[in-house]
């Protein structure tokens, strides 16, 4: 959630009953997300504050050392920001973001530039107010998919994914 990220070859695994450690967190650090990328991809690395990274997975250096911390992916403007989400992405993809809130945002990944290197800080993609809250999560969508999601007093909604408007980087 610190903004590292740490890129590991699966073929270099040796996965035993009891598991295996790969990475060491620092403290007040906890795992975000875990991903299975392709040389195709990309990473988007999205903050509580609607703050998006995306960077090739070559800018990620491949580790051999199971143990270690990982690389800086992103810094942050705000000290208390943090990371919600890193998803796996082509170019043709689309995200959704959901806030704190309920309120939900449907953008072409193509909208945040790929030419980011990691450490930066990433561009605005969700500007959060009182209304519609921080960002809570991110996934990525299709259109011709259907959402389940399960509110905090555990009534579950079907959602369409095309019902989501799709927005620019700016629209809410």
């Amino acid at each position: 959630k610190k903004g590292l990220a740490k890129r590991l070859s699966i073929e270099g695994l040796t996965i035993r009953k009891c598991g295996i450690r790969v990475i060491t967190f620092n403290e007040g650090d906890t795992l975000a997300s875990v991903l299975m990328t392709t040389p195709d991809e990309h990473i988007m690395a999205i903050t509580h504050d609607g703050f998006a990274l995306r960077t090739s997975t070559d800018n990620i250096r491949l580790v051999a050392s199971r143990i270690g911390r990982g690389s800086t992916l992103m810094r942050f403007k705000n000290e208390d920001d943090y990371i919600v989400a890193a998803v796996s992405v082509k170019e043709d993809d689309q995200i959704l973001v959901i806030t704190d809130n309920g309120f939900c945002k449907r953008c072409d990944v193509s909208i945040i530039k790929e030419r980011q290197n990691k450490g930066g800080k990433g561009v605005m993609l969700y500007k959060p107010n009182e209304t519609t809250g921080k960002v809570f999560m991110v996934t990525e969508v299709h259109e011709e998919e259907t959402l389940f999601i399960v509110t905090s007093k555990n009534m579950v909604i079907r959602v369409p994914v095309k019902s989501f408007r799709e927005q620019s980087r700016a629209g809410h």
